[in-house]
């Protein structure tokens, strides 16, 4: 009978973790659609939002942990030879649909990951650009200045020699 309790216990714990991840991503899922459009083109305002898109990025994460620690617990095989415990528990799990519904937060936070990975890239990329155009002005005023002592040293020359 105590195997059965702890069996009932791990399943309602099981259960109330995958609302939780459930909730969290659905309360989410308006941020992911204001996202979406810095995972194809980042813009200047969207840089201002760096931290906060990598702080979604961290909680996606998160939660893909705590999903990953939650599977082998839901996708467990059937204990051989069958108990009482192991049959509630496999029937609870059935009840409460869990393997369906860890599939279907696991597709749920692959779109999320998808989306903040190409966001995170984006910044990088954008990041990366404006470095090398600074970088790129800084060798054309620095060869303007070597062209303008050039021209000076020439014009230094012709005035000596006339």
């Amino acid at each position: 009978m105590q195997a059965v309790t702890g069996a009932v216990l791990e399943h309602f714990w099981l259960q109330s973790e995958i609302r939780r991840l459930e909730q969290q991503t659905a309360d989410r899922w308006q941020e992911l659609e204001e996202d979406t459009p810095a995972a194809f083109e980042l813009t200047e305002p969207l840089l201002e939002r760096r931290q906060q898109l990598q702080q979604r990025f961290q909680l996606v994460i998160a939660a893909r942990a705590t999903l990953t620690r939650l599977a082998p617990l839901i996708d467990c095989p059937a204990v051989w030879p069958p108990t009482l415990a192991s049959q509630a528990s496999e029937r609870l799990r059935e009840k409460s649909r869990l393997p369906d519904r860890l599939q279907i937060l696991r597709e749920q936070l692959e779109v999320y990951e998808q989306v903040y990975e190409q966001c995170g890239q984006r910044l990088s990329d954008f990041s990366s650009s404006r470095k090398s155009q600074n970088l790129e002005w800084i060798i054309i005023v620095l060869l303007a200045a070597e062209l303008l002592l050039l021209v000076v040293d020439l014009l230094s020359s012709l005035s000596e020699t006339t």
